[in-house]
C-alpha cells in the first residue's frame, strides 16, 4: 500500500524535497495551480475519464500500472486498426513510465480501491461512442512490490518485479489490445462533458520464480457507473473589460484539493461561459477550491466545496474582469550565502470570493494577512540559479508568466527545503508592468531571500561497505512528533569501502517562522525537529525502493533561532545492514481519514515518524479497504493509528490526530546468506553469512 511518505523518491533529488503528493492525496497527484495540466482549449465537447482499480489476490505493497492514454471510437465493436479512434492523451505533467511524450500515467492499484484517480479531460467531437481502449506502455507495463514471504519460496519481498502482459491467446507474441465495448455508450453532447469510469482489473497468470523474474498479468477493462466515483461542479464564468495584448492560457476553471496547490481537473470554458467539472468523490465527502484563470482574468474562486458521489453543484459563477497580462519573475536567494537556492517553489494566492474585502492600496494584501481564505491559483519553480519562473509551453503556460496587472490582495508564498518560508504581497503595476512585493529585496522584480539555520550531525554505518561497492544515506527532518518533512540533505553522502563514519550539515527552517500557518505551503517550522537516516541499498545490483540498513531516529532536536547559526546534534546510531522486512495489519471501520505511522524510538524512548500510509486508502463504504501493508527494515517499531478530523473554513486541511495506543511489533532479521550476497549491503566483510537473506512478513494486530 502507499507510503504517507515516499522519501526513498527523493534521494538525489535538489529541493525542494517536501511536494509530498501522498500526504494529502487520496486521488493521485495533480500539478501546480494554473501550471501543471495542459491548458485546455475550447472544444465543441468534452469526455472526463477517471480510472479505478482492482489489484490481485495477494499480499503486495503496491501494484502499479503505466497507462499511456485512452481512446474512444464511435464504431461498434471496434479494432485496434479500425479508423476513427480519439486519444485522450496522459495529462504532460506525467512522465513516469518509458519517458514517452508526454509520458506514461503511473496508477497504484492499490490506492485506487476506494475512490477513482481523474485520468485526464479531452476536447472530442460530439456523437456516441460505443468502444474504449486503455493503451498501457508496452515497453514498461508497470511493476508489483510485494509483501515479504507473499511469493515463491526464493523471491524476495519488498523490491520491485516488472510486469509483463499476458500473450497467451496470441500467438504472434505481440501485446493484446486492451479494448472494452461499452454496454452503455457514451453520449457527447455539444458543449457539454460526458464522465466515464472504466475499472481496471488485474489478475496474476504466471508468478516470478527467482529475484529479477517478472509477474506475468491479465488487465481486465470495465465499466462502472460513473455517480458511484464521481461529483459535478458547474457554473459559468461571465467577463467584463478587455485585454490589448495577447494570452498564452485559455479560459479555463480548475479544481484543486482545498488549502493544497494540487489540481485535479482543468476544464475550457465553453460558449457562454459555461463549465462543468467531473470530479473525484469520497463517499465520506472530498473537498475542493475552485478557481477561473487564463485570458488575462481575475482570479477569483469558491472555496471548501464538499461534494460526494452523484452530488452535482449547481451555480458557481464566476464574474471578472479582464485586463493585460504581467508577469512575476525574480531571484530566490539564501539570505546566509546570497546564492540561488535550486528548486525553490512559489505560490500564488488570490482571495475566496465570498470573503469581504477591504479597499487595499498596494503593497497591502488581504493573502498576506489571511493566507487561509485564499487559493492558490498558480505555482512557479526556481532554475538551477534560483531565478523564476521557468520557461513555459503553448500546452502548459505558466501561471506566473501571466497574472492580470493591477489585481489587488494577491500574495506570493515563497518555500525551500531547508529555508523558512516567507509571505509577500504581490502587485503588477499597470502601466509600467513593474511588480511591487512587500517582501522583495528589489523594488522592481520580486525576488526574496530565505532565512536558514543549519545542524551538524554525524551518520554512522556498523560496517563499511563491500570492496568496490558503496553505501548512499540520506538525511531527512521533520518537525518534531508529526510526519511533515521540512528538510533533507541536497545530496545524499556516499559511504565507500574503508568509511564507516560522515559528517553532515544540514539546512533547516528557523524556529520563529516568517510565514503564516496556514497550511497550504511547507509545514511552518517548530521549535525542534525529528532526524532520521535511510539508506539506498541496491539488491542483486539494481536499485531497491526500500532500504536494507536499519533507520536510526533523533527525537526533538532544538533549531536555532538565529539566521546562519549553526547547531551540533548527536550522532545517529551505527546502521546495520538487516535486509528488507513488512508489515501487514487491518484497521477496524476506517474512512477516507484513517492513516497507519510507523515509529521508532530514539535513544530517549521518544517516537519518531518515519513512514506512513496515504489518506484516501481505508474506507467502510462500499468499495472498502481496511488493510495496508508497509516496507521497512527489520527493527522495533509502534503502529499509531490517526484520524484525520473534518476540515473548518479556519482549518481547511486539518492535522490528524492520534487515536488509541501505540502497537509494538517486532520485524525480525532473516537469516544470514552467503556470498555473493543479493545486495550490497553487508554486516561483516568475512565470515559465512555476510548478509541477510530473504525477508519475513509481521502480522500486526488489528487497530
Amino acid at each position: 500500500m502507499n507510503d504517507r511518505r515516499p522519501w526513498w523518491l527523493v534521494f538525489s533529488l535538489l529541493p525542494p524535497l517536501i511536494a509530498l503528493c501522498g500526504l494529502l492525496i487520496p486521488y493521485g497527484c495533480g500539478g501546480g495551480g494554473g501550471g501543471s495540466l495542459p491548458a485546455a482549449g475550447a472544444t465543441p465537447a468534452e469526455v472526463s475519464i477517471a480510472l479505478v482499480g482492482v489489484a490481485p489476490v495477494g499480499n503486495f505493497r503496491s501494484v502499479f500500472l503505466n497507462v499511456s492514454g485512452i481512446r474512444i471510437n464511435k464504431t461498434v465493436h471496434a479494432s485496434s486498426n479500425s479508423p476513427g479512434w480519439t486519444t485522450v492523451a496522459v495529462p504532460s505533467s506525467a512522465g513516469t513510465g518509458n519517458a514517452q511524450n508526454p509520458g506514461d500515467l503511473q496508477i497504484d492499484l492499490l490506492r485506487t480501491q476506494t475512490g477513482a484517480v481523474a485520468f485526464n479531460t479531452a476536447g472530442v467531437e460530439p456523437g456516441t461512442y460505443n468502444t474504449l481502449q486503455v493503451l498501457i506502455d508496452q515497453t514498461n507495463p508497470g511493476k508489483i512490490v510485494p509483501a515479504c514471504q507473499s511469493g515463491p519460496s526464493n523471491t524476495e519481498g519488498c523490491i520491485d518485479y516488472p510486469i509483463t502482459l499476458n500473450t497467451t491467446n496470441n500467438p504472434t507474441g505481440n501485446l493484446q489490445p486492451i479494448i472494452l465495448d461499452l454496454a452503455n455508450p457514451l453520449p457527447v453532447v455539444k458543449d457539454s462533458t460526458a464522465p466515464i469510469v472504466i475499472q481496471l482489473a488485474v489478475s496474476i497468470i504466471g508468478f516470478p520464480v527467482n529475484v529479477g523474474d517478472s509477474y506475468s498479468v491479465a488487465i481486465t477493462p470495465s465499466e462502472v457507473n460513473a455517480g458511484s466515483f464521481l461529483a459535478q461542479v458547474s457554473g459559468a464564468v461571465t467577463i467584463t473589460g478587455s485585454a490589448m495584448v495577447f494570452h498564452t492560457a485559455p479560459l479555463s476553471v480548475v479544481a484543486e484539493l482545498t488549502g493544497t496547490n494540487t489540481v485535479i481537473q482543468s476544464i475550457p470554458v465553453r460558449a457562454k461561459g459555461a463549465y462543468t467539472l467531473e470530479l473525484p468523490a469520497a463517499q465520506d465527502g472530498t473537498t475542493y477550491d475552485i478557481f477561473v484563470t487564463g485570458t488575462g482574468v481575475e482570479n477569483k474562486s469558491f472555496q471548501g466545496i464538499t461534494v460526494r458521489p452523484g452530488q452535482a453543484v449547481l451555480g458557481q459563477d464566476f464574474k471578472v474582469v479582464q485586463s493585460n497580462p504581467g508577469s512575476l519573475r525574480g531571484f530566490i536567494a539564501d539570505a546566509c550565502t546570497g546564492l540561488g537556492i535550486p528548486g525553490a517553489q512559489l505560490e500564488l494566492l488570490a482571495p475566496n470570493q465570498a470573503s469581504p474585502l477591504p479597499t487595499s492600496t498596494p503593497p497591502a494584501s488581504f493573502c498576506v494577512d489571511h493566507p487561509d481564505q485564499c487559493v492558490v491559483v498558480a505555482t512557479g519553480t526556481a532554475d538551477q540559479n534560483g531565478s523564476y519562473p521557468m520557461p513555459g509551453t503553448v500546452l502548459n503556460p505558466n501561471g506566473l508568466s501571466e497574472v492580470p496587472v493591477g489585481t489587488l490582495n494577491l500574495a506570493l508564498r515563497v518555500s525551500a527545503s531547508g529555508y523558512t518560508p516567507l509571505i509577500s504581497s504581490a502587485f503588477i503595476r499597470p502601466l509600467a508592468k513593474t511588480q511591487q512585493c512587500s517582501a522583495s529585496t528589489s523594488s522592481t522584480l520580486c525576488s526574496f531571500s530565505l532565512t536558514t539555520a543549519t545542524m551538524s550531525g554525524t551518520v554512522q554505518l556498523t560496517t563499511d561497505p563491500p570492496p568496490g561497492s558503496s553505501t548512499m544515506v540520506q538525511v531527512f527532518a521533520e518537525n518534531t512528533g508529526t510526519n511533515e518533512l521540512v528538510s533533507a540533505l541536497p545530496q545524499p553522502l556516499v559511504f565507500v569501502h574503508g568509511q564507516t563514519s560522515q559528517t553532515f550539515k544540514l539546512n533547516v527552517p528557523l524556529s520563529q517562522s516568517e510565514s503564516s500557518p496556514s497550511p497550504m505551503a511547507m509545514p511552518t517550522p517548530a521549535p525542534a525537529l525529528d532526524l532520521f537516516a535511510v539508506a539506498i541499498d541496491p539488491f542483486t545490483g539494481g536499485p531497491s525502493p526500500f532500504p536494507g540498513h536499519d533507520i536510526p531516529v533523533l527525537a526533538n532536536q532544538l533549531v536555532p533561532a538565529s539566521n546562519c547559526q549553526n547547531t551540533s546534534i548527536p550522532a545517529f546510531s551505527p546502521m546495520n545492514c538487516v535486509g528488507h522486512g513488512s508489515v501487514s495489519g487491518t484497521l477496524l471501520n476506517p474512512d477516507f481519514g484513517t492513516t497507519v505511522e510507523v515509529e521508532k524510538l530514539d535513544p530517549s524512548m521518544t517516537p519518531v515518524q518515519i513512514l506512513g500510509t496515504s489518506l484516501g486508502l481505508f474506507s467502510s463504504s462500499v468499495p472498502s479497504n481496511n488493510e495496508y501493508t508497509l516496507c521497512v527494515p527489520p527493527d522495533n517499531y509502534q503502529l499509531q493509528r490517526f484520524e484525520l478530523p473534518s476540515p473548518t473554513a479556519a482549518a481547511p486541511t486539518a492535522t490528524p490526530g492520534a487515536v488509541g495506543t501505540p502497537q509494538s511489533v517486532m520485524v525480525p532479521v532473516p537469516a544470514a546468506t552467503s556470498s555473493p550476497c543479493p545486495s550490497t549491503c553487508s554486516n561483516t566483510n568475512s565470515g559465512i553469512g555476510p548478509c541477510p537473506g530473504l525477508c519475513q512478513n509481521t502480522a500486526a494486530s488489528p487497530l
